[in-house]
């Protein structure tokens, strides 16, 4: 079994260390379950068209932006959609 997850990407502030960092976070939207690998490259890029056009409709930032508010990400993984990372990191 595979899943076609989408995302909201962005990006959260980590600390002040070292001028400040920042580290990828993501929010799931929506999983769909499919059975063959085709089946879900034919659905991954359905919805990313979808997902593209969300992204330019609603005027969305990518996450490197400092003005983004979300970014639709389509991604084909093993598991249902989790928001991400699971903990959050800290500098080292």
């Amino acid at each position: 079994m595979l899943y076609v997850n989408l995302y909201l990407a962005d990006q959260a502030y980590g600390g002040p260390e070292e001028g400040g960092w920042w580290f990828d976070c993501g929010e799931p939207v929506r999983s769909f379950p499919v059975v063959t690998r085709r089946r879900a490259d034919r659905l991954e890029a359905m919805v990313q068209r979808i997902a593209d056009h969300r992204n330019k409709t609603g005027r969305r930032r990518p996450p490197s932006s400092v003005l983004c508010d979300g970014w639709y990400v389509v991604r084909t993984e093993a598991t249902p959609a989790a928001a991400y990372p699971a903990e959050r990191p800290h500098y080292e």
